[in-house]
């Protein structure tokens, strides 16, 4: 069971966003959304390869057969085509999180991106330090981070709280050529159920699992529709999800003449 998000809780998070460059939801998404998830990613893998039908099996064994890098990008598809990624947002307690920190006109990258974390791989998969800034990530995107399936022995990500605040890290190589010597990095504490914001400045890398255990989780971009674009994100796609009345407003106006008349006597719906 979900917990409701008060709008005292949602402006203490909000005060803790600012000062930490990172929050994290409790049991803000529904079980079954995660399994509904699990099931298309176990069912994919079952198909594609004939293997195990169980998700951590099917993914250790998938990831000998294909390149790790293209499996992701099927199975994030797969998510996509099940309309997966909106359904997360679209959970009653992030989605008031998200208006308390963009406002109601939301809008989110179309390309999902599947973090599988199994023990191993480049840095592609567990990342150094980096800001998502440096990916082209504008200042007024916030990073979505939903684990998927995260047993209590698996790693999520480790933060730096308040490197938000240090502007555009220098950086070489994916990697930070400086960070302060009194910074304090933290693990982040978060669970299946639970959602992780995260400002596009703040400092972070992947903590990586140990043996046979595996941790898959979703990273969602979100911006407001109408913020400024400061950084790349002319090069992604978008799909709004969320508008306020002004902007529902605009829509049924239709176009930016304003036609007078447009809808008036239409029995149409929509």
């Amino acid at each position: 069971m979900t917990t409701m998000l008060t709008d005292e809780a949602a402006t203490t998070l909000c005060d803790d966003f600012m000062d930490q460059g990172y929050i994290i939801i409790k049991r803000c998404i529904a079980t079954a959304l995660l399994d509904q998830a699990k099931q298309i990613l176990t069912e994919k893998i079952y198909k594609q390869f004939k293997l195990k039908d169980n998700l951590v099996p099917g993914l250790l064994q998938a990831q000998s057969l294909m390149d790790p890098y293209d499996l992701r990008v099927m199975l994030q598809k797969e998510l996509e085509y099940f309309d997966i990624p909106e359904q997360l947002l679209l959970s009653p307690a992030l989605l008031k999180m998200l208006i308390h920190l963009l406002g109601p006109d939301l809008e989110r990258q179309l390309k999902l991106e599947l973090l599988v974390n199994a023990g191993g791989g480049n840095d592609f998969f567990i990342k150094k330090w980096h800001q998502e800034y440096w990916s082209g990530s504008g200042i007024f995107m916030l990073q979505v981070w939903t684990p998927i399936h995260m047993p209590e022995v698996a790693y999520g990500l480790e933060l730096i709280p308040g490197s938000h605040k240090w502007g555009h890290i220098p950086h070489e190589n994916r990697q930070p050529l400086h960070i302060p010597e009194d910074a304090q990095p933290v693990s982040m504490d978060i669970a299946e159920g639970d959602t992780a914001i995260i400002h596009a400045l703040c400092l972070h890398r992947t903590l990586a699992t140990a043996g046979d255990t595996v941790r898959v989780a979703t990273l969602n971009p979100v911006r407001n529709i109408y913020h400024e674009k400061a950084g790349f994100e002319h090069l992604r796609c978008y799909h709004p999800f969320h508008f306020s009345p002004l902007s529902k407003i605009q829509k049924m106006l239709g176009n930016p003449h304003l036609s007078a008349f447009r809808l008036r006597g239409s029995q149409r719906n929509p």
